[in-house]
């Protein structure tokens, strides 16, 4: 007679291991796993260096902004300073970079147009 209850908790071991290995690898190879989300909206202009965030009515607000960190781009926005962040735009943004440097040169699926 075959043991059956030995090779379930066989199984449930290499599942485990599996999914520690995978959590890991995951953690390990993604670009964006600890990185901060910030969303700058039309009118606004944000300096990468210091965080100072001026939105379109005049009040300001100060980002913690870190290097690997994505700002999520609508409308007409001015970014100035410098940071290494990622810049995501939706359809129809008018971004201004006042003397920001673009350094595109480790990823090849960035563009400019």
């Amino acid at each position: 007679m075959i043991n059956t209850a030995f090779r379930g908790d066989e199984m449930f071991k290499k599942i485990g291991k599996i999914t520690v290995l995978l959590s890991i690898f995951i953690l390990i190879f993604t670009g964006q796993v600890f990185a901060d989300s910030h969303y700058v909206y039309d009118g606004s202009s944000l300096n990468l260096t210091t965080g100072v965030l001026i939105k379109s009515d005049g009040s300001t607000e100060t980002l913690t902004i870190n290097d690997g960190d994505a700002l999520n781009i609508y409308g007409t926005v001015t970014l100035t300073g410098s940071k290494n962040v990622h810049v995501s735009c939706v359809k129809n943004v008018n971004l201004t970079l006042d003397n920001v440097t673009i350094d595109n040169s480790n990823r090849r699926d960035c563009f400019m147009v």
